[in-house]
């Protein structure tokens, strides 16, 4: 069992390449293979006599205790909810959520795993991800004729970030490691990941580049020659999607040349915008229960539903949790992040700059991309950002607490978590 932890850590963070299994999106099967994951580990941490972690609960985190509190009010919505075993099938995605942040925080504890190891392994998952993107486009295009451009993802846009939030991880590697080896391996999945990206052309993914390559000047200022193959790396990847990817792909050059600020799907997303404000306005306090949006929004957005289309989602995350349980929810949501880059404030303090601003420009990819489309449905967006709220409580250790009784209530969750999966 010498290598159970990086099994286990390897399975949360390559949720990804779980086959489709025939289907046409994964997210169903992801989300029970991370409840059949979360289980199996608290169960072998239960069973296996190992020596308990001292000193610190992960229940006392103020993180962990707000997205807690989130779980806790979508609860409570169900007493509102019109389709109550939709709010069952979300509550169980949540409780498998917060169930995960615990794993990778035993994890991180356990294995008392380095930062530039943890980049070494997020590298290794972009590397993997960009070479199965073109291997698959190039498959698609001279086998089939039909460009496949989702990647792992059954979304174009899941693609997108998928790859950035790995990007920084890999920036850091490239700066900070010694051996050739690493750096090549990060270089090389940075520039097929923004090859990727301009051949993707989201502009969720765009903005975030922007914000981040501000953030990267900030952090790499005093010595910006680091920073001269990770931008060329942008420019490389810019070119090969423009001179080479995209004409082959498509007559017209691809989205890259086809983008607008402003088209068809922008005006859709201000009008769930729109309603989503509505209908916070008009069920402050409970909502309209967790995981109604869909039903909301077949009645909300009639006028503008094109054949079969549904509007699953608001395009908005944080206007869809105060629609679906109301602003206290959304508050305690919006405290998670709050309380994550407090804790990253306290981390640059403390000498170790450049790790908080890598984990700062995590979490505004994820920002920007839960502002305009919907991250927290989608495992292989959720996972990574599960990590990194364990990485920072990891580091944000204040208060006292009992480790076997933060094991006990992990078990409970991931065990309410299985069973609403399989039982919805």
């Amino acid at each position: 069992m010498k290598y159970t932890q990086q099994i286990f850590l390897l399975l949360l963070l390559g949720i990804g390449f779980l086959p489709k299994f025939g289907g046409v999106d994964n997210m169903a099967s992801q989300w029970l293979l991370l409840s059949l994951v979360n289980l199996l580990y608290i169960l072998l941490e239960i069973t296996t006599k190992r020596k308990e972690i001292k000193g610190y609960s992960i229940i006392c985190n103020s993180i962990f205790k707000s997205y807690f509190a989130f779980i806790l009010l979508s609860v409570l919505s169900i007493i509102v909810s019109l389709n109550k075993v939709e709010s069952l099938i979300e509550l169980s995605r949540g409780l498998i959520l917060i169930s995960s942040i615990w794993v990778f925080y035993a994890i991180l504890k356990k294995e008392k795993i380095t930062f530039l190891q943890t980049s070494k392994i997020v590298s290794f998952l972009l590397l993997l991800e960009v070479i199965y993107y073109f291997v698959n486009l190039y498959v698609s295009v001279h086998w089939f004729s039909i460009p496949n451009t989702k990647g792992i993802a059954s979304n174009i846009n899941i693609e997108a970030i998928s790859v950035l939030l790995k990007i920084p991880f890999a920036l850091y590697l490239y700066v900070h490691s010694k051996k050739m080896m690493l750096k090549s391996m990060s270089l090389v999945g940075m520039t097929l990941g923004f090859t990727a990206l301009f051949i993707i052309s989201s502009r969720a993914s765009f903005l975030a580049v922007i914000a981040v390559a501000i953030i990267a000047m900030v952090a790499y200022r005093e010595e910006f020659k680091k920073l001269l193959y990770p931008l060329l790396s942008i420019i490389g990847g810019f070119l090969l999607a423009v001179l080479y990817v995209n004409p082959t792909i498509s007559n017209d050059g691809g989205r890259l040349n086809n983008l607008s600020i402003i088209n068809e799907s922008s005006l859709t997303r201000l009008e769930f915008y729109k309603e989503a404000i509505l209908s916070i306005l008009e069920n402050p306090i409970l909502g309209i229960g967790v995981g109604n949006w869909k039903i909301f929004g077949i009645a909300a957005h009639k006028e503008i539903i094109s054949g079969y289309i549904v509007p699953y989602h608001a395009h908005n995350d944080f206007l869809q949790i105060g629609a679906e349980i109301g602003l206290i929810g959304l508050v305690a949501y919006i405290a998670v992040f709050v309380f994550a880059v407090w804790a990253l404030y306290k981390y640059y303090k403390k000498g170790e700059q450049k790790i908080a601003l890598t984990l700062l420009s995590f979490i505004v990819i994820y920002l920007v991309d839960a502002m305009l489309n919907f991250p927290i449905s989608r495992p292989i967006i959720q996972m990574p950002l599960m990590f990194v709220l364990a990485i920072i409580i990891n580091w944000d250790e204040e208060k006292q607490g009992s480790s076997l009784m933060s094991k006990y209530f992990a078990m409970a969750l991931i065990l309410k978590g299985t069973f609403l999966q399989f039982w919805c």
